[in-house]
């Protein structure tokens, strides 16, 4: 991951904003949507073709809470108290508490997920997986795929966050490897998916003030007690709450200069940038990543090739 270039990590960055935009808009303007599509631009599409159809309370209700996470965070820049409250915090509770009080007519996590939800208020039984033996063999390759895939993109999601942060200690890539395998085979005595660091969710950590691994525990910590106790409570957040937050998140992730300025850097770093943004929204993370690598291992043969 060292060897990864700079390009790279900021196309896939900014690819990774995109798609957590796009895909926010249909709970942010309450579209009446049942089936969205996994692609990006059939995204785009759908949500276009619904438009007329948007919900003004739920678009009212994410611009105030994009507007009060945008004044919180300048607010932050200037003072030392407003710091120590997570801007995304205060917007949930401040906007969830109006929705309630106003009985609005948009649609909540109770609302989609109610029955879903509830299933998660009880700690989960421990047992194993019953597959048959026959069926190792033809599941050693995927098994691998996944386990690759997954420590590159921790690895990946680790340089974006080392890359983010300045005067902090930088991650130790053995450590998140082991940790990672440890929990993946732990995950499915649980009834979990394999599981793998994020950007999004450790951008959002950044940006609300996580800096030490603490700040993942205490995140986890936090949801399990949502889950277990105040699931009741959480049914009632709006979901346009939440899109109205993680559009804000997604704005302040992507690298929007390095994208309008990219006629002025190196044909290498633009081609490569270039490749990795478009591939990860036109196919998926995994193309994206090994497009711009491609990208580039191509560039700097030829590069040598012309030096020769």
């Amino acid at each position: 991951m060292r060897y990864i270039p700079d390009a790279l990590i900021e196309g896939f960055t900014s690819a990774i904003a995109v798609i957590i935009l796009v895909t926010q808009i249909k709970d942010a303007l309450g579209l009446p949507i049942e089936k969205m599509p996994a692609d990006v631009f059939g995204l785009i599409r759908v949500q276009a073709q619904a438009l007329p159809q948007f919900n003004g309370l739920a678009l009212l209700i994410a611009s105030g809470v994009i507007g009060l996470m945008a004044a919180w965070q300048r607010l932050s820049s200037r003072t030392t108290w407003a710091q120590r409250i997570p801007g995304s915090m205060l917007a949930l509770l401040v906007f969830t508490a109006l929705a309630y009080t106003l009985k609005l007519p948009i649609e909540t996590i109770g609302s989609r997920f109610g029955a879903a939800f509830a299933q998660f208020q009880q700690w989960p039984s421990l047992s194993f997986p019953a597959v048959p033996w026959t069926q190792v063999p033809q599941l050693i390759i995927p098994a691998l795929t996944l386990a690759v895939l997954s420590g590159i993109e921790s690895l990946l999601c680790a340089r974006i966050a080392d890359d983010m942060q300045t005067n902090t200690p930088k991650h130790s890539p053995n450590q998140e490897l082991v940790a990672q395998g440890m929990a993946n085979m732990a995950a499915p005595l649980l009834g979990a998916l394999p599981i793998t660091g994020t950007i999004a969710r450790t951008v959002t950590n950044l940006k609300s003030g996580g800096r030490t691994p603490i700040s993942a525990m205490v995140h986890s910590a936090t949801l399990l007690i949502i889950m277990l106790v105040a699931a009741p409570i959480a049914v009632h957040i709006p979901l346009a709450v939440l899109a109205g937050i993680l559009i804000f998140i997604a704005w302040n992730m992507g690298d929007w200069k390095a994208l309008i300025t990219l006629h002025l850097r190196s044909r290498a770093s633009a081609v490569v940038l270039a490749v990795t943004f478009v591939l990860t929204l036109a196919l998926n993370l995994t193309w994206g990543i090994a497009g711009g690598l491609i990208a580039h291992a191509l560039l700097q043969r030829f590069s040598a090739q012309d030096a020769t």
